[in-house]
């Protein structure tokens, strides 16, 4: 006793009520800042994509909310916003199936993921970071020979810095300069149409067009070439370079291509052949077997890296090593042969997917996600198309 009061001790419950308050406020602000951020990096993701455009290489018009494929020209862009600043974009690092990926964003089931940065000039074309914020535009600054590279997602070099993009390693190999002119899942009617009206504007001394043929039409490869004769005819003069780009062996377009040439001892070949036939004289180059050649003999990988490819036997789904060792056994999906409307079927077993998602150090060689090409793969699809265009002095 002191003064003739009682000191008063604190009440053992109340302190555990605030204390507790305390712990709940603060899990609450944690979460409050990761949900945040997590809807920042969806905005900024989502908010590379012009307004309205769709995912293809065309916006349609204003008041046309289907995108069909009647948009006047000038409401064509190649999707991406203009002016982009080293927006950084996360996506997939592993393969997956199309319904895993829904609108422009990626699902909490992916632990695997990657991220990379894209910047845009004043016309919507990728150019490197350093280059952003300048109003940077190709229209009326061609110096030397001008190569555009156009295509979808394998061209525009998604899921790599700009540097490490196919178009970047082939103006380093040959020396002159290349335009990336690609569209983030672009579709050749689209392309063609952006051609239409910017092409010209970019005095292009070589158009290489780097996609696949729509394989669940009919017809693919006469359909593709249809395309790629209507854009040859705008190219004014350019000599036009069609690839094939390469097919991991988890492709989601390879069950199509097999259902497209039935029959075929090797569907791929009878693709690039079908291709080259509709196409001929224009030069075609097939990418996938210098891929397969070499991921045969591939010496990048890091400590740890387990490597494997995906074949399909007798309906299973096999993942094993180079030297053999099998990995993961799955029963395949089956997949309907029809054509068909909204999200494509799953075409890899949930257990292959689960295997990715337990072993992050598991990768293809020379693929990321199953569809396109990482580092590595970019740097070789440069050095082959470089060759070919080098043999056939189509390039100073």
């Amino acid at each position: 006793m002191e003064n003739g009061t009682e000191q008063e001790i604190p009440n053992p419950i109340a302190v555990r009520l605030v204390w507790g308050l305390v712990a709940v406020v603060a899990v609450g602000c944690v979460w409050v800042v990761w949900n945040a951020y997590q809807e920042q990096v969806e905005r900024n993701q989502a908010g590379i994509f012009d307004a309205g455009a769709p995912e293809v290489a065309y916006r349609p018009a204003e008041n046309d909310l289907e995108h069909q494929m009647d948009a006047p020209l000038n409401e064509i862009s190649l999707g991406l916003k203009s002016n982009l600043s080293a927006v950084e974009t996360a996506v997939p690092d592993r393969p997956h199936n199309p319904n895993e990926v829904r609108s422009r964003t990626i699902g909490d089931e992916f632990k695997r993921r990657r991220s990379f940065t894209i910047s845009t000039n004043a016309e919507g074309i990728r150019i490197p970071d350093n280059m952003a914020g300048k109003n940077h535009t190709y229209s009326g600054k061609k110096s030397g020979f001008r190569v555009v590279a156009m295509g979808a997602s394998e061209s525009f070099g998604w899921g790599v810095p700009y540097e490490k993009s196919y178009p970047a390693h082939l103006s380093t190999i040959l020396g002159v300069e290349v335009v990336n002119a690609s569209a983030p899942a672009g579709i050749s009617r689209g392309m063609v149409r952006w051609a239409k009206k910017y092409l010209p504007q970019l005095q292009p001394d070589l158009v290489i067009y780097s996609l696949r043929p729509p394989y669940p039409e009919k017809n693919p490869a006469q359909m593709f070439a249809d395309s790629m004769k209507e854009l040859a005819a705008v190219a004014g003069g350019a000599p036009l370079v069609v690839v094939l780009p390469a097919l991991s062996t988890f492709d989601l377009q390879i069950p199509d291509i097999a259902s497209a040439y039935e029959g075929a001892a090797d569907p791929i070949a009878a693709d690039v052949e079908a291709v080259t036939t509709a196409l001929d004289p224009m030069l075609v180059i097939g990418l996938t077997r210098a891929f397969r050649d070499a991921q045969k003999t591939y010496d990048g990988a890091k400590p740890g890296d387990l490597l494997v490819t995906m074949q399909t036997i007798d309906g299973k789904q096999i993942l094993s090593t180079p030297d053999g060792e099998q990995i993961v056994s799955a029963t395949a999906p089956e997949i309907p042969k029809n054509s068909f409307f909204g999200v494509p079927p799953a075409v890899i077993a949930d257990e292959v997917l689960q295997a990715f998602e337990k072993r992050p150090n598991m990768r293809e060689p020379l693929f990321f996600d199953g569809g396109h090409p990482d580092a590595d793969g970019y740097r070789l699809m440069a050095e082959v198309i470089a060759g070919v265009l080098k043999e056939r002095a189509l390039v100073p």
